[in-house]
């Protein structure tokens, strides 16, 4: 940032701290395949699983970790990737 204050100038970089309150990894996808693609959310701080978080793909509803931190979902034929959220009842995104 670059600027004037009064007969002033300044240079600064400013920085910030971004972060996620869960990681949300996922076992391999075979299209057509139940149980095949699962998703795991850790806590970002700790690392363990994390029960009662929501998953979404979109705005629909995957489903809410259960107690291993899992959420199995299974794909479409066609379907090559998925993106998700993590979400948890206290307002908590990832």
């Amino acid at each position: 940032v670059n600027g004037h204050a009064g007969d002033e100038t300044f240079n600064a970089t400013p920085t910030w701290t971004v972060s996620a309150p869960y990681t949300v990894i996922s076992g391999q996808m075979v299209a057509g395949l139940d149980d095949t693609c699962w998703f795991q959310i850790n806590s970002t701080a700790d690392g363990k699983p994390v029960e009662g978080v929501t998953l979404y793909r979109g705005s629909n509803t995957l489903g809410t970790s259960d107690a291993n931190g899992r959420v199995t979902y299974s794909p479409a034929n066609s379907e090559t990737s998925v993106t998700v959220t993590a979400r948890d009842s206290s307002g908590g995104v990832s």
